[in-house]
Formats: C-alpha cells, structure tokens, sequence
C-alpha cells in the first residue's frame, strides 16, 4: 500500500472522489489508478491498498466526476530524434496556477536549463513541445520538465535518456570568433550535399537562416546581429546529419 498527505495548496475539495494514480515506469505515456479516497477536505491523506507499479510517480487524481481542482498533472512526457536534433513533447492536464516549463538537460556533468516555454493556463489538456539543436552527436542525454507555478513553486517530470546518432558530417575552420561582420565556415561531408544553415541565440530563438553546399568555404553575415552568444547549426539536406558550433558576435 501507499499513503500520501496533502494540504489546503493542493486543492482538496471533494475527498470522496480523490483517487492516487500512477504513471507507467515502462512508457510513461499512461495513468493507472491505484484507489484510494481522501480523508477530509483541505488538508488530510490518502491510502491506497491496491497493488502499484513501481517504481513510478504518483499524483493525486480525481475519479471520475469528481471536482477536486488539484495542482497540474504532466500527463505524459517522450523524446525523439528528428533528424539528430533531440524533439521533446509532453501534454498536461488540469492547468491552473501554472506559469511556465523549464527544460532541463544533463550529459556529463550537472544539469543545465536550456530553454523556457510558457503555459496555456487552459484547465483541460494541453500539448507542448520544445527542439533541443544544441545536442551534440553520438552523445547520451538526460531530459526533465519542470513546470514552475505563478507562487513560485515547482514540479519536476519524470527523466528522459537519448543517445544520438553518429555524424559523417563536420564543421570547421570557424573565423573570425569572436566575429564583427562576417563568420567563416566549412562544411566537410561525404558528398556535396545541399545544407541549411541556422544561427540561433542563446534563448533557443532563431535568428537567421540560409542554404550552402557541402565541401566548400561559406560565409554568413552577422554583422546585424546584437552582440551575444549564438549556435550555427547546419543540417544536411539528403541525411538529416546535423552539426551544431557555437560562437560569440562582438
């Protein structure tokens, strides 16, 4: 069995129909209710005497027709690659006091936040996505939401793990960096594939974007740019390989 407390911010106003569920440790695309009823309005605890995955994560739910307005559930969570950038989306329900997701990454050593999306604040079901360019090839990372509320408080998703492809592709010969005006490149590829080019700022917004063939030097302009920390990114039209640099704009 399991047993959870809760308190007036969770939202408890009807305890005959709160119910404890648990998402699927294997998929994590699924809820399963394991029972339960409240013990009392406001605040109280929960007992569930059912059998439960494990190891997975637990919420307070409502059964069916129940009212309980309840803090945000991430109803499910997934990762794929598209071509080798990391694609992320997860879907929420019962989105009250939500303000935004973070979204984290950890490869070799702490995590890191690597971009921001708002929340809808609809209350019913709401889907959402975020395009990781920056990860690199061949490489193992670890993905988490955190879903930061308007007070300030928080809540952090399951984690993720992708392991990336492996890229025949390369960028080099990055000049000036830092660069004022004009940033030198070449792109070195099994064939002269046809290649597009975006830089994106540090926020994870695009900024400009451009075509270019494999196995040449290239240029691209800057020179409108704010001053900051910026990522090329260059994909491969015929593979989908992808290879991201990083470099500053005086």
């Amino acid at each position: 069995m399991v047993q959870f407390s809760y308190d007036s911010t969770d939202g408890v106003t009807d305890p005959v129909n709160l119910r404890l569920a648990e998402s699927d440790p294997y998929t994590g695309s699924s809820w399963i209710n394991i029972g339960g009823q409240g013990s009392a309005a406001k605040a109280g605890t929960i007992l569930a005497h059912t059998n439960f995955f494990s190891p997975g994560t637990f919420v307070l739910a409502n059964a069916t027709g129940g009212t309980n307005s309840l803090p945000l559930h991430i109803t499910s969570f997934t990762a794929s690659l598209v071509k080798q950038a990391v694609q992320l989306n997860w879907a929420t329900a019962n989105e009250i006091n939500t303000n935004n997701f973070i979204v984290e990454r950890k490869s070799d050593n702490a995590w890191e936040t690597i971009g921001s999306i708002p929340a809808n604040r609809l209350a019913n079901a709401n889907t959402y996505s975020y395009l990781d360019v920056t990860a690199k090839n061949n490489s193992i990372y670890l993905y988490s939401i955190n879903e930061v509320d308007k007070d300030g408080a928080s809540y952090l998703s399951k984690t993720i793990q992708v392991h990336t492809g492996i890229s025949n592709m390369d960028v080099s010969l990055m000049y000036p960096n830092p660069a004022k005006d004009v940033l030198h490149y070449y792109v070195s590829s099994a064939n002269n594939d046809a290649v597009t080019v975006a830089l994106t700022a540090a926020n994870g917004k695009m900024v400009q974007q451009q075509k270019g063939t494999a196995n040449q030097t290239l240029a691209v302009q800057v020179k409108n740019l704010p001053a900051g920390t910026y990522f090329m990114t260059v994909i491969n039209g015929k593979t989908g390989e992808k290879v991201v640099k990083r470099f500053v704009k005086m």
